[in-house]
């Protein structure tokens, strides 16, 4: 049986070095750390 404490994660790469690549990137972590996510 699968073990339901495993939590999950995400990792999100920007590909830009301003604010217009790096936004969305930190949208989605702060959406995914409210949905219990690990995110790196």
């Amino acid at each position: 049986m699968e073990d339901q404490t495993k939590k999950q994660s995400a990792a999100f790469i920007t590909s830009k070095d301003t604010l217009d690549g790096a936004y969305p990137g930190l949208i989605l972590g702060i959406n995914s750390r409210t949905h219990s996510l690990r995110v790196t």
